[in-house]
C-alpha cells in the first residue's frame, strides 16, 4: 500500500472519527424535536447534499450507473437495505441516547461495535460528510489502523457528555473505559509491532 495513499487515509478518518465525536453537540442543540422526527429529517437532509454534492463533483453519471447495477441485482439491493434498516436504527438510538442525556452511556456502547429547519437543514451535513471522509479512508488504510482510529468519536463523545452536558460518570463507567482502554493499549501496541515486523520483512525481500 502507498505511504501517501496511508497518510490521505488516515487523515480522512480521523476528520471523519472528530465529526462523529462531536455530533452529540449538534443533537443536543435540536433537543427539543423528537427523535424520529430529527431521524427523517436526518435521512432526508442527507440525500439532498449527497445529491447536490454529486452535481458539484459532476459525478452524476456514476451514480445513475450504480443505481441502475443496484436494480439489475436484487442480492445488492436487499443487502444495501438491511444495511441502510441498521444504520437507521443505530442513529435513532444514539440520538434518543444524547437527547435523553445518556451520552455517556451511548459513548461507552460505541466502543463495543456510530430555527428548527436550519437546525435540521444541517444534519444532511453533520450526517454525510464524516461517512464520506471515512468511504475515502476505507480505500487507503488497513481495517486494524481503522479499528484504532474509531475510538477517536467514542472519546469526544464521552467527554462532550462529561465536560459540556456534566451527566454523571459513575465507578462503573470509571472501571469499564480503564478496561477499554487498557486493550486498545495492548491492541495498538500489538499492531504497530506486526506492522513494523511486516515492513522489516519487506525491506529485506527489496534489498
Amino acid at each position: 500500500m502507498n505511504l501517501n495513499h496511508d497518510k490521505d487515509g488516515v487523515t480522512y478518518a480521523v476528520l471523519s472519527y472528530l465529526m462523529w465525536g462531536f455530533t452529540p453537540i449538534y443533537w443536543k442543540l435540536v433537543h427539543h424535536v423528537a427523535p424520529g422526527k430529527i431521524l427523517a429529517q436526518r435521512v432526508f437532509w442527507s440525500f439532498i447534499f449527497m445529491l447536490i454534492l454529486l452535481l458539484i463533483t459532476k459525478n452524476w453519471r456514476t451514480y445513475i450507473t450504480f443505481v441502475k447495477e443496484i436494480m439489475k441485482k436484487p442480492s445488492l439491493f436487499w443487502s444495501l437495505f438491511t444495511a441502510s434498516v441498521l444504520i437507521s436504527a443505530n442513529w435513532g438510538i444514539f440520538m434518543w441516547a444524547v437527547i435523553d442525556g445518556k451520552i455517556v452511556e451511548a459513548s461507552l456502547g460505541q466502543y463495543i461495535n456510530p430555527l428548527t429547519s436550519l437546525l435540521l437543514i444541517g444534519s444532511g451535513m453533520v450526517t454525510a460528510l464524516p461517512l464520506l471522509l471515512f468511504t475515502k479512508s476505507a480505500k487507503k488504510v488497513s481495517l486494524s489502523m481503522l479499528g484504532i482510529l474509531q475510538y477517536i468519536s467514542p472519546t469526544l463523545s464521552l467527554l462532550a457528555g462529561v465536560i459540556l452536558y456534566h451527566e454523571s460518570l459513575t465507578k462503573a463507567h470509571v472501571i469499564a473505559f480503564n478496561f477499554i482502554w487498557l486493550a486498545l493499549i495492548i491492541y495498538t501496541f500489538s499492531s504497530i509491532a506486526k506492522w513494523e515486523n511486516k515492513k522489516q520483512i519487506r525491506n529485506k525481500v527489496e534489498a
